[in-house]
């Protein structure tokens, strides 16, 4: 499993369904120091719900519309607002640290 790319399409994937959440955290001028404040906990959440996404984009009996449900509730039982995930998103394509801290998250998570 690619995580990098699984990070990405969960991004560009969840972009679509939180809307002006996205709009709004990406408005934001990304703060240097902001990745690293992201808890060990809150980046596993993220590679969880990565994952689930990504599963649930592979399946194709369900219709884009469930689809999207099914991504959104991923993401919030995950225990993150679709806003921290964003953030999580978002800092991870320019911090390389971050990214490997969520790549291994999620093989710890998914032998």
């Amino acid at each position: 499993m690619n995580v990098t790319k699984l990070a990405l399409a969960a991004t560009a994937t969840f972009g679509t369904l939180a809307g002006a959440g996205v709009a709004q955290a990406q408005s934001a001028p990304p703060a240097a120091a902001a990745s690293a404040d992201f808890s060990d906990q809150e980046v596993q959440q993220f590679a969880t719900a990565a994952v689930s996404i990504q599963n649930i984009q592979k399946d194709t009996s369900a219709t884009t519309e469930e689809k999207q449900s099914a991504m959104a509730s991923a993401v919030q039982s995950s225990g993150l607002t679709p806003q921290k995930f964003n953030e999580i998103a978002a800092a991870s394509r320019t911090d390389s640290a971050l990214m490997q801290r969520i790549q291994t998250a999620a093989a710890a998570g998914n032998p």
